[in-house]
């Protein structure tokens, strides 16, 4: 099975604004998805970026770390980064990770 079976990532932009539909699991085998993604996004003069995380069912420690590498990209890019929603197993685990949320969730 392929990294592209496992997570999917929709992306739409409207001018300098992106939003990311990121569906499925995100782990080891397809955190580099995650990076590929927002590095082709900033490819491009990039203000906001949000991210739906709705279709999201699995996220672990590195799926997390993932994440936090968006985050820091897209601040360094000067580009705001908002969550749109987050799937309740996914908040649950991020939760028990004691993760601290270093981004604007509007859920």
């Amino acid at each position: 099975m392929h990294a592209e079976d496992l997570l999917q990532i929709h992306t739409q932009r409207w001018g300098d604004e992106v939003l990311l539909h990121i569906t499925g699991e995100l782990d080891i085998a397809t955190a580099p998805l995650v990076d590929t993604e927002v590095a082709a996004c900033l490819a491009h003069p990039t203000r906001i970026v949000h991210a739906d995380l709705s279709g999201l069912t699995f996220c672990d420690a590195t799926g997390f770390q993932a994440l936090q590498r968006m985050t820091r990209a897209l601040h360094t890019a000067h580009a705001a980064f908002h969550l749109l929603d987050i799937h309740p197993q996914v908040r649950r685990t991020l939760t028990a990770l004691h993760a601290p949320a270093p981004w604007s969730p509007l859920t």
